[in-house]
């Protein structure tokens, strides 16, 4: 069943948003140019879920209300 709550409240800034911030937990690949000190993004693997947070104040949500959230 798909979650069909499409806004919130912030428990922090008291605004309601639309949006949300997912962080998670990224390994980033980069070639160093020895000479230079230049560097080319090779690669990117994604890892564990961390947190929600409100675009707005910044301050982290609550998981339960984020659950309640449709996201993708």
């Amino acid at each position: 069943m798909k979650n069909e709550k499409t806004s919130y409240v912030c428990p922090h800034c008291k605004k309601e948003q639309n949006t949300i911030l997912r962080w998670q937990t990224a390994s980033v690949c980069d070639e160093i140019d020895l000479d230079n000190g230049n560097y080319d993004d090779v690669d990117m693997v994604y890892g564990d879920f961390e947190k929600y947070s409100c675009p707005e104040c910044g301050k982290d949500l609550p998981f339960e209300l984020a659950e309640q959230l449709k996201h993708y």
